[in-house]
């Protein structure tokens, strides 16, 4: 198993005891670190981009519930995507699938209150939430072109899931039809983002895709 080195798996925070196995079956240069929200692990680098977005104390979007604030988070991308011409809907609570569960050890392979999914049901984003004393701090993640899943089903053990990850995910570029360049899209998708929330949103550059994450 090979990898480049700019890949790096991100367990949840409940996954911390994990972290020992999970560097060990990984090859040179691939890393592993904890976030400090929960979920599923997820694998950064080529083909993935995210967002943090700090919401001070009285935002708007931290009125009601920690749901509520993924309502409005999934509501805000929906419309972003539409003007990039790609259809996207949010996946309500208690409507995902039971298949799913089997895969919630990573973060794309179940749904969380309001993610981002394609019309036929794959996974595109995913929403991570801590709360602090100042307020909140919401994390998107996007799949902006395919990943390598043998790689992070691999780090846990579990090689059959892979064929179920790839069925139940979807990238940018696949609904796109075309690979998306990712800093325009990047640009664009900040820009969107500052707009909605009124707020400085850090967005950091994506990692190169290599021609390989497109196939």
């Amino acid at each position: 198993m090979s990898a480049p080195v700019h890949h790096s798996v991100v367990l949840g925070c409940a996954q911390r005891r994990l972290l020992p196995e999970v560097a060990s079956r990984l090859p040179a240069g691939v890393s592993v670190r904890v976030r400090g929200s929960g979920g599923g692990a997820v694998l950064a680098g080529p083909g993935w981009v995210s967002a943090v977005i700090r919401l001070p104390l009285g935002h708007p979007w931290l009125e009601g519930s920690l749901v509520d604030a993924y309502r409005r988070c999934a509501e805000a991308h929906i419309a972003f995507f539409a003007d990039l011409g790609l259809a996207v809907r949010a996946v309500p609570p208690g409507t995902v699938p039971i298949a799913n569960k089997a895969l919630d050890w990573a973060c794309f392979g179940s749904f969380g209150p309001w993610e981002l999914a394609d019309a036929k049901g794959r996974k595109l984003a995913g929403f991570a939430q801590r709360r602090t004393r100042e307020g909140a701090v919401l994390g998107v993640g996007l799949l902006l072109a395919p990943v390598d899943w043998a790689l992070l089903c691999a780090a846990f053990a579990r090689p059959q899931d892979e064929p179920l990850l790839r069925a139940r995910t979807v990238s940018l570029s696949e609904l796109n039809g075309a690979p998306i360049e990712p800093q325009d899209f990047v640009a664009r998708w900040q820009r969107c983002l500052e707009r909605v929330i009124g707020l400085k949103t850090d967005v950091p550059q994506p990692l190169p895709v290599q021609r390989e994450d497109l196939t």
